[in-house]
């Protein structure tokens, strides 16, 4: 038995362990910025099954109770995973999170390791695993600067499908196209957006496989492609299962507010390009003396995009070589083309120089930050990285093996700084239903969401908040959501989260109004009688007539034609998907040659490096692989001491140039250190100018470094403030001043804000600046 175990796996596995150290090293979760989103709606789907409601649409306790469509729109299999883990298991949704990560991690390793094994032997799968676990992107921003738990999980479920699709092509049995169909599925209920830019790059996959299987044997092109013809029915049926869930969020999108995806400016997609440049440099350190040191982190990593490139130029050599043997066509050379393309092809797309294709297709526009395309990127660079094992197979077998081991211990070591994580805040959250509705009502929370994109369309304005509902909530009973006038009884005799009634006695005709926001789908009946509802001017709440007399009053969420289309979408091919699996079809015996049989290398001397870069990474050294800079200090490139009023100062500043062109952008990063804790809420302002006149250029701030002063600043570190100006195309030549500032409208008198009060700025002698510190000059040229 213990022949068969494969090392390499276990290898694998190890390696998948040591990418979630943080969650070994800290309890709890840090301060991602989706964070606490998904905390809380771990929590109200636990809440969902304990009513009843395995499979739920709406998610009643959100907007003070009136409710949300939340699960009829976002894809929800993370929640349902975690919540097996909060109701089964006993753990928090804090602790169900960190648990469903850490498997996310051994699911990604272990697939890419099967996947790129299956095309290039095992030491392209330890490559290519270790590649695709240690990018800076997925180990370090997805799952901590972010917290996006459903997008983690996509790209962890993305080489398992192309795995088993592979498979399909090979042996193309019912087993394997049910497995692979599978696969399809949870991928299409793991994360929306990623979902369908995922399916996009298996759809050109399989078409460019479909051109080059035709291209190659033009006479036997119909008897070539009817295994690709199978690949795409695992494609329908896994999106045929997933129905009930897609039909509904096309057809009813515009039930909800989804236009603030892309509507809100702080969304804007323009904001959010990365240039090459900053791509390709190697991941920054990470800073504890920092209060707001957990920042998103876009760069591709240094060995992926090198060893990227090598593996390319080690497939186009491939190509060559098979080319000189006649072989004009293998999957191996066709897949590491196609891959290295879309690589490129997806970079350019996070950079500028691609915004005019975003300002034309509006569907990218969905996709917010172009930088989210860096998830896919890691997956094709890794797979990239991978096929350097077809040069290393060439070598003498021990020399492969220590050139192999390296590259591996080089992908750990690179991303060492990675595995410490600032801000590890989270260590409690409580996600009752109570404690979620005073994060709302403090403004911690709305809805789960940042945009209110999930909100009814006919809520305009949101209702406050209920006392008398918010106390039922946090009272764990019956939740009387009725609103009806003095004299009129309605006394709750059957409730559950989409199912509501009431024994209403009233002496005369009424209008009564149920606190929950009216969506497509909810019905009224009186006495098993249908009423129709008309949502409540602004607010959007549930109301209908009810006549006088004692009445069974029910209002219960029913179905739509298109989530009835979907249910019946998903039943039918969920049947012939188990159809499938019974008959035991086997359409062909073998369709595909074997793949190229690359040289093994020894595994020992392969462990050797991968152990020694484990020790290093456990070891961590202070001032290597992370900062802690001491209160009152940063890491600014330029010093410098500057009071701004009494408990702040500037102690810093980065820039990104001194002499910048007309329609250039300047970045300035302002290093904040608070004397004492924040007792004001100001917001910043960057202007760029000439002192005493109107900016010609600016960036304002709510918060300045995201952080609100009253919760956040502290003299406990310097918070990282960066700004981005872009210059206008007219700007003159000459020389100008970049200023910073603080203003509030706290300190003035009430609806008299004005420009808001600035506080006064000093030098470290004490000196009067006035209100505006002119912190650099720069130079622009025309």
């Amino acid at each position: 038995m213990l022949k068969r175990l494969d090392g390499w796996l276990i290898l694998v596995v190890l390696l998948s362990l040591l990418a979630v150290l943080p969650l070994a090293k800290n309890a709890g979760l840090p301060n991602g910025s989706d964070v606490l989103y998904h905390t809380y709606r771990v929590g109200e789907m636990a809440r969902s099954w304990e009513n009843g409601m395995p499979f739920p649409r709406w998610a009643e306790g959100l907007y003070y109770g009136y409710g949300s469509p939340l699960w009829n729109f976002y894809a929800s299999f993370t929640y349902y995973t975690t919540t097996i883990f909060v109701r089964y298991v006993g753990m928090s949704a804090l602790d169900a999170l960190r648990l469903f990560q850490a498997l996310c991690f051994v699911l990604m390793g272990t697939g890419m390791y099967l996947y790129t094994k299956q095309q290039a032997g095992k030491l392209a799968g330890v490559l290519a695993a270790a590649a695709y676990l240690f990018a800076p992107y997925i180990i370090y921003t997805e799952p901590y600067a972010r917290g996006v738990y459903p997008e983690i999980y996509a790209l962890s479920l993305f080489p398992w499908i192309l795995w088993r699709l592979s498979g399909v092509l090979r042996v193309p049995s019912g087993a394997n196209i049910a497995l692979a169909s599978v696969f399809v599925y949870l991928l299409a209920v793991a994360h929306n957006l990623m979902a369908v830019t995922l399916t996009i790059v298996v759809l050109c996959w399989l078409g460019w496989n479909v051109v080059a299987v035709f291209l190659a044997d033009r006479p036997n092109w119909r008897h070539n492609l009817r295994p690709y013809l199978l690949v795409l029915v695992c494609l329908m049926l896994g999106l045929g299962l997933s129905g009930y869930f897609w039909i509904p969020v096309i057809l009813e999108s515009g039930t909800v507010n989804l236009q603030n995806l892309t509507g809100v400016s702080l969304l804007d997609y323009r904001n959010f390009f990365v240039s090459l440049g900053a791509l390709l440099q190697p991941m920054p350190l990470n800073d504890l003396g920092a209060i707001n040191g957990l920042r998103n982190v876009s760069v591709l990593g240094v060995v992926q995009w090198i060893g990227g490139l090598t593996g390319f130029l080690a497939v186009l050599w491939a190509i060559r070589e098979a080319w000189r043997k006649g072989e004009r066509d293998h999957p191996l050379l066709r897949n590491g083309v196609f891959f290295g393309i879309v690589a490129i092809v997806m970079i350019a797309f996070v950079t500028p120089a691609t915004g005019f294709i975003w300002d034309s297709v509006r569907g990218l526009q969905f996709l917010q930050f172009p930088w989210r395309l860096l998830g896919p990127i890691a997956f094709l660079l890794a797979y990239m990285v991978g096929m350097n094992a077809l040069w290393i197979a060439k070598l003498p077998r021990m020399t492969g093996g220590i050139v192999g081991g390296a590259l591996l211990a080089m992908i750990v070591v690179f991303s060492i700084p990675a595995l410490t994580v600032a801000e590890w805040s989270n260590t409690q959250v409580d996600t009752s239903i109570g404690a979620y509705h005073q994060s709302e009502v403090a403004g911690l929370q709305r809805g789960t969401t940042f945009t209110d994109e999930y909100r009814p369309r006919t809520v305009y304005t949101l209702p406050d908040e209920v006392p008398s509902l918010l106390a039922d909530y946090a009272n764990g009973g019956t939740v009387n959501k009725a609103n009806v006038p003095v004299g009129v009884t309605a006394t709750p005799t059957l409730y559950s989260p989409s199912w509501l009634e009431w024994l209403v006695v009233t002496p005369t005709d009424f209008q009564m109004e149920v606190y929950t926001f009216y969506w497509e789908g909810w019905r009224a009946a009186i006495d098993d009688k249908p009423v129709d509802i008309t949502p409540s001017l602004e607010h959007g709440l549930i109301t209908f007539p009810v006549p006088a007399g004692s009445h069974t009053v029910r209002v219960y969420l029913g179905s739509t034609s298109s989530r009835l289309g979907g249910n019946i979408l998903s039943t039918i091919s969920l049947t012939i998907l188990l159809a499938i699996v019974a008959i035991r079809i086997n359409v062909y015996k073998r369709y595909n040659p074997d793949l190229p049989d690359v040289a093994p290398v020894p595994l020992p001397i392969v462990g050797v490096f991968a152990a020694g870069a484990l020790a290093l990474a456990l070891l961590n050294p202070i001032g290597v692989f992370y900062r802690n800079s001491l209160p009152s200090t940063s890491p600014a490139s330029v010093t410098v001491e500057y009071n701004v009023g009494e408990g702040v100062k500037v102690i810093g500043y980065d820039l990104n140039g001194m002499t910048f062109k007309a329609g250039d952008t300047v970045r300035l990063v302002v290093y904040w250190y608070p004397t004492e804790e924040a007792t004001v809420n100001y917001s910043s302002f960057v202007h760029i100018g000439t002192l005493g006149l109107p900016p010609l250029a600016q960036r304002d701030k709510m918060h300045p470094a995201d952080r609100v002063m009253k919760q956040w600043w502290k003299p406990t570190g310097y918070l990282y403030d960066e700004y981005e100006i872009k210059l206008p195309e007219t700007m003159p030549s000459g020389e100008y001043d970049v200023m910073v500032g603080l203003y509030t409208c706290e300190l003035m008198p009430e609806n008299a804000c004005g420009n808001g009060y600035r506080p006064i700025i000093t030098d470290a002698q004490g000196n009067e600046l006035g209100d505006v510190l002119p912190l650099a000059s720069i130079n622009v040229e025309g």
